[in-house]
């Protein structure tokens, strides 16, 4: 566990010398939910590279660059220990969390930087793309706590959790807010660009707000709560400003609430 993100991608598992094709989309959505203590990490074997294997030229370029490109060269130097199957045996996951909890930075790198293997900046640079929307999705939990009420301090448990729960929410904003300055950047007359951000903060009314941002976060709901979260979230989605303005542009389609 290195702090950095690791994409389920075959890009990735190149690197592992292993079969993206093989892994189970549970195993990837268990890794998704290994909250750090509460539940264990999910474990990748590191196996021998295949002949053909070549390490890309950016991250041999990142490696001698930590000055210019900071972030390039810990991303860089991520994926070259994965090299070193002596040392590096096995590869442990924990919920996505810790490094990006929306998963934002893997698509800020793609709008600015060409050391990715999905960068969008040679079809932006070629006009291929003329609309851009990036919908991110936050349906983080935040009930309301009254630790404040009582003389009795909160426990290790509550006290680490709501620590973690408010550094995530720090690291995400300040993710958001970059993601938004990227796409105004990028605006320009031949581009159009829609940040859409759908949240459970958006309901106006107070105790439709309350029930779905104490929604317990577990594995299983109940069918009511599941067909709730289907309906609130499209309802969101249409009555965001951002997705209203795409639909007006795309084909002359209005989306309304």
């Amino acid at each position: 566990m290195q702090g950095q993100s690791f994409e389920f991608t075959q890009d990735y598992f190149d690197w592992l010398g292993s079969d993206l094709s093989q892994l189970s989309l549970a195993k990837a959505v268990a890794t998704s939910s290994a909250f750090p203590v509460l539940l264990n990490p999910l474990t990748l074997r590191n196996y021998a590279k295949a002949d053909d294997f070549l390490v890309p030229a950016w991250v041999l370029q990142a490696r001698l660059s930590r000055e210019i490109y900071p972030d390039r060269y810990s991303k860089a130097r991520q994926l070259y220990s994965y090299l070193d199957v002596t040392s590096h045996p096995y590869v442990h996951l924990v919920d996505g969390g810790v490094a990006d909890n929306l998963g934002v930075r893997t698509v800020q790198r793609a709008l600015t930087d060409t050391a990715s293997s999905w960068s969008l900046i040679p079809r932006l640079r070629d006009g291929r793309i003329k609309h851009l929307a990036v919908i991110v999705v936050n349906a983080r939990r935040d009930p309301e706590v009254h630790w404040d009420r009582s003389p009795i301090p909160p426990g290790d448990l509550e006290v680490a959790e709501g620590t973690i729960n408010r550094m995530q929410d720090n690291f995400t904003f300040d993710s958001v807010i970059h993601l938004r300055e990227s796409l105004k950047e990028l605006k320009s007359e031949k581009l159009r660009s829609y940040m859409i951000k759908v949240s459970f903060d958006d309901l106006v009314d107070a105790e439709e707000r309350k029930y779905f941002k104490e929604l317990l976060t577990r594995f299983r709901l109940d069918d009511k709560d599941v067909d709730q979260l289907k309906w609130v979230a499209g309802r969101l989605l249409k009555m965001n400003p951002g997705f209203q303005v795409l639909g007006e542009n795309l084909n002359g389609l209005t989306a309304k609430p």
